[in-house]
C-alpha cells in the first residue's frame, strides 16, 4: 500500500508540475533515455511503425518547452492554464525492471475564452530515482485519439 501511495504522489507531483508550468522541472523527471507519446490511435502497438500524435524524446522536448516559453510565440499570446486530475491509480507488473502505473486523467484547458476537455489514460514506465522515481517513458491514450484535434500546445 504504500508503494502505491508514493506512485500517486509522483504522478500528482508530475501534474503539479505541469498545470504549474514548471516545465524544466517537470523535464528534470525525466530519464536520459525518456520518450513521450500520444499514440494517434487506439491500441496502438509502438510508436515507430504508425503515425501518432506525439512522440518525443527529451531533445524535443527541450525545443517545445523553449517554444512555450518564446515570448514571441503567437498561439500562446493568450496564456493557456490547466487543471488537471489524475485517479484510478493502479502498479502492474514490472518490465525489464521498470515499474509500470497506469492511471486515468481529465485536463481542462483555458485559453482566453474557450476551454477544451482531454480526458484518457496515462501508462508511466518509471524507474526507482534518488528520492522517488524518474519516468522513463510516458504514454497517453486519449479517448479521441482519432478523432479531430485542434493543435494541442500543452504537455498532457
Amino acid at each position: 500500500m504504500n508503494d502505491l501511495r508514493a506512485l500517486e504522489a509522483f504522478l500528482h507531483r508530475e501534474a503539479a508540475l505541469l498545470d504549474d508550468q514548471r516545465f524544466e522541472d517537470w523535464r528534470d523527471l525525466l530519464t536520459g533515455d525518456a520518450t513521450y507519446w500520444v499514440p494517434a490511435a487506439p491500441d496502438q502497438p509502438d510508436p515507430l511503425d504508425h503515425v501518432s500524435l506525439f512522440y518525443e524524446d527529451r531533445t524535443l522536448l527541450a525545443m517545445r518547452i523553449a517554444r512555450l516559453r518564446h515570448p514571441q510565440a503567437h498561439a500562446l499570446a493568450v496564456p493557456i492554464r490547466t487543471s488537471r486530475i489524475v485517479g484510478n491509480v493502479m502498479a502492474g507488473a514490472p518490465l525489464d525492471g521498470d515499474v509500470v502505473v497506469r492511471s486515468r486523467f481529465q485536463i481542462v484547458e483555458r485559453q482566453g475564452d474557450r476551454q477544451r476537455l482531454f480526458a484518457g489514460a496515462y501508462t508511466h514506465r518509471l524507474v526507482p530515482a534518488p528520492g522517488g522515481f524518474a519516468i522513463r517513458q510516458k504514454r497517453v491514450d486519449l479517448i479521441d485519439c482519432d478523432g479531430l484535434h485542434e493543435a494541442i500546445q500543452i504537455i498532457l
